[in-house]
């Protein structure tokens, strides 16, 4: 994982599975009213790269952070 103050990459092994997560979890959580979302896939891998929408926003911040330890967590 790389992170910043306002963005963050994170890659898996590629699988439907992953990508299907990243838009559940950005749906139940409301998250792309805070952040913007990228998934791609480079090789084997999907990669997913999150930006605050507004940098000055807190909430942003905070729900970046919130992703960022779900998906830890889930891929423990």
């Amino acid at each position: 994982m790389h992170r910043n103050e306002v963005a963050a990459e994170v890659r898996w092994v590629a699988s439907f599975g992953v990508v299907g997560e990243v838009a559940r979890l950005a749906t139940e959580q409301g998250l792309l009213r805070f952040l913007t979302l990228t998934v791609t896939l480079d090789g084997g891998e999907v990669v997913l790269v999150a930006r605050i929408k507004d940098p000055a926003d807190t909430a942003g911040r905070d729900r970046l952070s919130a992703l960022l330890a779900e998906l830890q967590d889930r891929a423990k």
